[in-house]
């Protein structure tokens, strides 16, 4: 072996590991509500044309109904008789919905709760595995 970096840890790159982290509200309400969050992106913003004042805010969750308003106000239409709301917004790809993160066939997944020292509920979705 040898080394390059000291003290870094490098994964194969066929490997795929994601973790989101949340307060035990959010998760009720990504979970249960059937919501939709929005990440946001460090790189490259997809509603960057929308005012800000009518952009989605990265950490929040949205219905269906929000969502494909985001995708209309970008020129999106979405069409019933094409496609169902849910087909609609994932093949879009901007927002994610648990049932989506979670099903994966080549990942495992796994959640746990923790209580942080100031008392705050937060929920730890990870995912890991290969990618294919």
């Amino acid at each position: 072996m040898k080394v390059i970096r000291r003290k870094i840890w490098e994964t194969n790159s066929s490997m795929t590991h994601s973790c989101v982290i949340m307060t035990a509200e959010q998760n009720k309400k990504w979970m249960g509500d059937r919501l939709y969050y929005y990440p946001g992106h460090d790189y490259w913003d997809p509603f960057k044309e929308l005012p800000e004042d009518e952009k989605p805010v990265p950490g929040e969750f949205y219905t269906q109904d929000e969502v494909i308003e985001f995708h209309r106000l970008q020129g999106y239409i979405y069409d019933p008789d094409v496609s169902d709301k849910e087909s609609f917004i994932e093949e879009m790809g901007d927002f994610i919905a648990y049932d989506s993160w979670r099903d994966d066939e080549y990942c495992e997944t796994d959640t746990h709760s923790y209580t942080t020292p100031k008392g705050d509920e937060i929920v730890v979705h990870c995912k890991y595995g290969r990618n294919g």
